[in-house]
């Protein structure tokens, strides 16, 4: 049988995965703009390799994976060991900062329209969009896919701006990308699946990109 999805469930998420959303993402190219840099991403058809292969061995395997789980939690202790577990498996010194401080900028949001948080610093975007799903009763699938199209958004933005590429051409890569977002989306996750990351090509060049000479993005 389909998962019944209350609309008010997918405004919310509409809502707070918004790229209109100002807590900054668009500030931060999560190591793509060192990728373009560095002429591994040039055109529609290695972007498109970029982001699944992100997807797959990054955020599918972590991210998605750890959202779910806080999502779960049962106690405060629980989400602030998970949040904790989260921030450390940054492999980056740029790619922590960046998780950091957009957790800091979606808690003033989220205080700012009066949601009740917990008390914890540093604290992941990724945890805070957990509570915010819970506050809201937004499924474990609506707010994993918000999160995933969120960052696909915020990807095609450095991508418009660093390769360049038009409109058509990352509206195509969408296209192709939605079904892999879809099925990462969707994989089983319990309390005890285990996190990985294996995109060590984005690691290294969030590495080489904090010394990058000239860069648009803090990441």
């Amino acid at each position: 049988m389909a998962e019944s999805i209350d609309p008010r469930a997918v405004l919310n998420s509409l809502h707070v995965f918004s790229s209109q959303l100002p807590i900054g993402a668009f500030a931060f190219s999560q190591a793509l703009e060192a990728a373009i840099e560095s002429g591994q991403v040039s055109d529609p058809e290695t972007l498109t390799q970029w982001c699944r292969g992100i997807l797959l061995y990054g955020l599918g395997t972590l991210d998605f994976v750890a959202l779910k789980q806080l999502i779960r939690a049962q106690t405060v202790a629980e989400w602030t060991r998970l949040n904790a577990d989260l921030l450390a498996s940054r492999e980056t010194r740029e790619l922590r900062q960046e998780d950091a401080l957009l957790g800091q900028a979606l808690t003033r949001w989220a205080s700012g329209i009066g949601l009740s948080l917990t008390a914890v610093e540093p604290v992941s975007v990724v945890s805070r969009y957990a509570e915010i799903a819970r506050q809201w009763a937004m499924p474990e699938s609506v707010a994993v896919l918000g999160y995933g199209w969120s960052w696909l958004e915020n990807q095609m933005i450095v991508a418009a701006k660093s390769i360049p590429l038009g409109q058509q051409a990352l509206s195509r890569v969408l296209v192709d990308l939605k079904p892999t977002l879809l099925a990462v989306s969707q994989s089983p996750v319990d309390g005890d699946t285990p996190w990985s990351n294996s995109t060590f090509m984005q690691s290294l060049l969030s590495a080489q990109h904090e010394t990058q000479y000239s860069r648009l993005f803090r990441s």
